[in-house]
């Protein structure tokens, strides 16, 4: 039998898997899993933008889709900062 321990980080353990009865909720279930937390809004308008995104996801340490208080004050500060200066946004709009 594995060790439980040395399981990876983002694989349920049999118990926490959440019962489904209906294709329907298992569909439902999955949507919610793989919608990001709001703790990843960085400029505070209300929704997770892909910018937001890509940003939060450099200060997620452990990649835990959530940032921690620490994590989230961090990446405010950076972005005042000029962070997300290191990046070129809005290639996918050229023709």
């Amino acid at each position: 039998m594995p060790n439980q321990a040395n399981a990876p980080k983002n694989h349920h353990s049999v118990s926490e898997i959440p019962t489904k009865q209906t294709r329907t909720e298992m569909i439902a279930i999955r949507k919610k899993e793989i919608l990001p937390n709001i703790s990843y809004d960085l400029d505070g308008d209300g929704s997770v933008g892909n910018r937001d995104y890509v940003l939060a996801r450099k200060f997620d340490q452990g990649s835990k889709n959530y940032l921690t208080s620490s994590e989230r004050l961090t990446a405010i500060a950076a972005m005042k900062n000029g962070f997300e200066e290191k990046y070129t946004w809005g290639l996918e709009s050229g023709g």
